[in-house]
């Protein structure tokens, strides 16, 4: 996993010349091989940049943030950028960055510009800068669609957009919201297969329920049913398809962002089904 970096960094002597201990997420393969990792410095307060400088203010900065090429699938990308926001919020920062060189169908910038990494700067080495605010700053005035988008996971709550409540029964919901009851667990709980499902930012959610009124940016309030019977997760909504029947349209629109496998997906779409 460390192959690419070491084209461009010297990552043993920088690790082993880091003076704090800092938290390192990772995920074993089953041959005890990392497939994936994560390294965060919280409260990095230096001034970052070259091309322009931005300043000094307290950051949450990732260090590392590598996946192997054959997980990716799995969706852990996203699991580790949903944990440094989740590190950047309970540290009450503001921002987060890091710097990378860029590769040609570089997979980390794609993922991050998802999630409202920006294109902000250049080092000394021209490496980029990537810097994410978790909220708006000065001079931002974002509609409610860029909001969740720039600034996840604030998102937009105004007369512009409607809430709906939606059932989701314990196991499925406990596949989609592992992070459920406050808890944020270690990838070193985890070995072997993940939940693409459940490591996914985006999710997918189907159903057959008569409703036609939810459109894109409206809020989505999960309801855990039967046994708990609580709202446990907030959503917004990216897209919606009313009224889908075609099992391949289906698969191709929430790929490994739904709980339900092709099979399942082939026979839920006898009926027309509502995709979000």
């Amino acid at each position: 996993i460390f192959a690419s970096l070491n084209e461009d960094y010297d990552f043993r002597s920088w690790f082993e010349s880091i003076p704090d201990e800092r938290d390192v997420y990772v995920n074993w393969n089953g041959d005890g091989t990392l497939g994936a990792v994560l390294i965060l410095k919280p409260n990095e307060a230096e001034p970052i940049g070259k091309k322009p400088e931005l300043g000094k203010r307290d950051r949450m900065k990732i260090c590392t943030l590598k996946v192997a090429s054959h997980r990716r699938g799995s969706k852990i990308g996203e699991l580790l950028v949903s944990i440094a926001i989740r590190e950047a919020v309970q540290h009450e920062l503001e921002e987060i960055y890091l710097t990378h060189y860029i590769t040609e169908d570089d997979y980390l910038v794609q993922l991050i510009s998802k999630y409202g990494f920006r294109r902000a700067s250049q080092t000394a080495s021209s490496e980029t800068i990537f810097v994410k605010r978790l909220t708006p700053g000065p001079g931002d005035d974002p509609d409610p669609p860029e909001v969740h988008i720039r600034f996840y996971p604030s998102f937009y709550d105004g007369p512009c957009v409607s809430k709906y409540l939606v059932p989701t029964q314990p196991k499925f919901h406990g596949r989609l919201f592992p992070t459920y009851q406050n808890r944020q667990p270690k990838l070193t709980e985890f070995s072997g297969q993940l939940l693409s499902e459940g490591n996914a930012i985006k999710k997918a959610y189907l159903t057959h329920a008569n409703i036609r009124q939810i459109e894109s940016d409206d809020i989505l309030l999960f309801y855990r049913t039967h046994d708990h019977m609580e709202v446990t997760s907030l959503g917004v909504c990216e897209q919606v398809e009313y009224e889908m029947t075609e099992a391949e349209a289906v698969q191709e629109l929430v790929g490994k962002r739904s709980v339900f496998t092709e099979r399942e997906i082939a026979k839920m779409v006898e009926s027309p089904t509502t995709v979000i």
